[in-house]
């Protein structure tokens, strides 16, 4: 009986997690984020896995996808590898940061702000013409290159603090402040992802946090969907990639102002 238990459940992640993999890493790197936005709910809502493995089977399918969402951007030439450099800094070693920072500061009100800060963030980078609309600009030199060093921090404790891809704060900070272009900004942000969530991972591995059953369903077709969205972002216009980014950022911004609400009312 309870070998025919095991049994199904092999076949129930595999089916699932081929599906959610592929489909995370396609989108996920057609926007230049690492799929966690799609993983995390899926693994936890719709397949009964429990929260905390969850994040971190997803962390660890999000190592594999950056890995080859970065080769596929670079391929086509849109990795800046200095800019992608800097911001890998300064975003692992804040993201720790970060995650200390969680025991000091209300999840809910953090949540919160962030919300409808990528809400209008969607909004703007949706209806186009939105550097005009800041009306900042920073130009090259040193002054350019601390912002990408802010940029690299802030997206560190976001991600540290809430769990969240730094994808969603790097990626409008480059394009609306920086004039970086669409692709190199995706392609910055996803090679940025490679070491913060290698630590996730091995942080959450050593915890018990990474379901093993699932993770090489999660890692063979996240990869397969990732090298396909990023040669897909390669041929989209970059106006249809920036509507892309700012309708799944969108979906985020919505996600997180709903946790909120659903925390009030419980």
């Amino acid at each position: 009986m309870g070998t025919n238990t095991d049994s199904r459940k092999w076949i129930y992640y595999a089916r699932w997690g081929a599906l959610t993999g592929f489909f995370a890493g396609l989108l996920g790197s057609v926007a230049g984020l690492g799929g966690g936005v799609v993983m995390v709910p899926i693994l936890a809502i719709l397949m009964g896995v429990e929260q905390h493995k969850a994040h971190g089977t997803s962390l660890s399918a999000i190592f594999i996808a950056s890995i080859v969402a970065s080769l596929t951007y670079g391929h086509f030439g849109h990795v800046p590898l200095t800019l992608s450099l800097v911001l890998a800094f300064f975003s692992s070693t804040s993201a720790f940061v970060g995650a200390k920072f969680t025991r000091r500061v209300s999840a809910s009100t953090l949540r919160k702000w962030f919300g409808w800060f990528l809400l209008v963030v969607s909004l703007s980078m949706f209806l186009g013409g939105v550097k005009g609309n800041f009306g900042v600009k920073i130009g090259s030199g040193v002054a350019y290159w601390v912002f990408v060093a802010l940029t690299g921090v802030l997206s560190g404790l976001v991600g540290g603090v809430l769990g969240v891809g730094g994808g969603t704060v790097r990626i409008p900070l480059l394009v609306l402040f920086l004039g970086v272009p669409q692709w190199s900004a995706q392609g910055a942000s996803l090679f940025s992802m490679i070491p913060t969530s290698f630590v996730g991972a091995i942080t959450h591995w050593k915890m018990g946090n990474v379901e093993v059953r699932l993770a090489p369903w999660l890692w063979v077709s996240i990869s397969v969907g990732a090298l396909l969205g990023g040669i897909l972002a390669h041929y989209l216009p970059a106006a249809t990639l920036r509507k892309t980014f700012a309708a799944i950022v969108g979906l985020v911004a919505v996600r997180e102002i709903l946790f909120l609400s659903s925390k009030l009312n419980g």
